[in-house]
């Protein structure tokens, strides 16, 4: 098995808008996937509409995670994922919202479409990114 993840890391105060133009490569349309309160709490939600906004980017957002999630909550938000068009996957949060982002809403979004050829992307950014000041 071969595996190709190409990672860019962006780092330091205001990294989310600071880097809003990347966001903007990944398409048009993002899902943001998150907890139903820790993302707002901390204003990284906030910071996030705000960049992706600014760059004309269209948000959906799915903020049903909860700690250690079903593959059938990750099916849901892949489903979400296609309702809303999605070019790409937005996670806030900590452990549990940054794993739904990865894998399992990439692999929910496939099989609920039933294809690989339309799957989105995937930015991450920890729901306390104004303290660890990273985006990936």
């Amino acid at each position: 098995m071969k595996h190709y993840m190409p990672v860019k890391l962006f780092t330091g105060e205001g990294c989310i808008a600071g880097n809003a133009p990347a966001m903007a490569r990944l398409g048009k349309k993002a899902l943001i996937v998150c907890s139903p309160s820790a993302a707002k709490k901390s204003g990284a939600l906030d910071d996030a509409l705000s960049a992706l906004r600014g760059q004309g980017i269209g948000c959906s957002i799915f903020d049903e995670i909860t700690p250690n999630p079903s593959v059938n909550l990750c099916i849901r938000a892949g489903e979400a994922a296609r309702r809303a068009g999605a070019d790409f996957i937005f996670g806030i949060g900590g452990g549990s919202a940054m794993d739904a982002a990865k894998g399992w809403t990439r692999t929910a979004f496939i099989r609920s479409t039933g294809t690989r050829n339309r799957c989105p992307s995937r930015l991450q950014a920890p729901r306390r990114v104004r303290a660890a000041r990273s985006l990936w």
